[in-house]
């Protein structure tokens, strides 16, 4: 994307130059989908426990918790030395979990580092259409492969309770 929009882009040493100004790897609420926290405050408050894992930066686990998101788990790919759609990220979800794979619901926009590779590693797995990769894939037919298809986090609840 880098090269795309802004040829020789160097992301490391920005990314360098970031921390050493101390404006380091930040997440506020306002980058998260509006309906993110409620849900995962509802899903808490419903008696779930609840995860957050993905390929991410391992300073992104401290941005989560200091932007005040409600988690049981948080944990990057950078910190498990291991990026989805690994078999081995998602046995790591459920060794983390305390859960039995199939008692773990794991919600991702994409089919190819989400959905299909959670339901492989026996999760149940969520698709949720919405952004860029969740619109593209929605049009695949591996879409169908998927346990739930929601299109708002808001859905999520419900559609476990559902099941």
């Amino acid at each position: 994307m880098f090269e795309f929009f802004a040829p020789g882009f160097d992301l490391k040493a920005a990314e360098a130059a970031r921390a050493r100004q101390g404006a380091g790897h930040v997440i506020e609420p306002r980058d998260l989908y509006p309906d993110a926290t409620g849900t995962l405050r509802a899903l808490k408050a419903a008696g779930y426990t609840v995860g957050i894992a993905g390929n991410q930066p391992e300073e992104s686990e401290a941005a989560l918790a200091a932007s005040g998101v409600v988690a049981d788990h948080i944990a990057s790919s950078a910190r498990w030395r291991v990026e989805k759609p690994s078999p081995a990220f998602f046995s790591r979800i459920i060794e983390v979990s305390g859960h039995a794979a199939d008692e773990i619901a794991y919600v991702g926009d994409r089919l190819d580092n989400d959905v299909l590779p959670a339901k492989q590693a026996g999760l149940l797995a969520v698709f949720l259409v919405r952004g860029p990769w969740g619109y593209i894939h929605a049009r695949r037919p591996e879409a169908a492969q998927a346990d739930l298809t929601i299109h708002s986090l808001e859905e999520l609840l419900p559609a476990l309770g559902s099941l």
